[in-house]
């Protein structure tokens, strides 16, 4: 079963891993890249990345989340990624949402998941999608399936597959 009750599809191929003394930090779309774990530079990202952050740009912090989640400090990051979707980073909301689940706050991983995908973030509004599939509420699972389905975006012919399924399955 997935994260939300749903079945898993395939599994994703296998990440390549990190040069020894380094850490993979996920940015936007998911651009992998890889950063030393410590040292000057990676001291260097850190101090102006907050720096921005702290002067309240998103983007920063959730860059900064990134860089701390990576190196090993999931709880720290959690901080920068709630800051950042606050103010109105999807993106960060999406991070957050996984956080959540994976220490337990599934409640509060709903909450962030819907903030981001309500903000266009299509991965996470097909995962309420899947979400409102598990729990039954077929309606609201084929309105999110639909946006996924109609925004053009990499999610799209999956969300239309699943909404195809839906309409067999339970009528329009």
């Amino acid at each position: 079963m997935g994260i939300f009750g749903r079945r898993k599809k395939r599994q994703a191929p296998e990440q390549q891993q990190p040069s020894p003394g380094m850490i993979e930090v996920v940015l936007a779309g998911n651009m992998r890249v890889q950063v030393p774990s410590s040292g000057p530079l990676f001291e260097d990202m850190r101090r102006q990345f907050q720096a921005a952050g702290e002067a309240g740009d998103p983007k920063a912090m959730r860059y900064l989340a990134a860089l701390l989640n990576g190196s090993g400090d999931p709880h720290g990051a959690a901080e920068w990624w709630e800051r950042s979707a606050e103010g109105g980073d999807v993106e960060s909301a999406a991070w957050l949402a996984g956080y959540c689940l994976q220490f337990g706050e599934p409640e509060e991983a709903l909450a962030w998941l819907r903030q981001a995908a309500e903000g266009g973030h299509m991965e996470s509004a097909f995962n309420l999608a899947s979400f409102h599939v598990g729990n039954g509420d077929l309606a609201e699972a084929k309105r999110w399936f639909t946006t996924v389905a109609e925004s053009g975006t990499g999610k799209s012919a999956e969300a239309a597959r699943e909404l195809a399924m839906l309409i067999r399955e339970g009528g329009e």
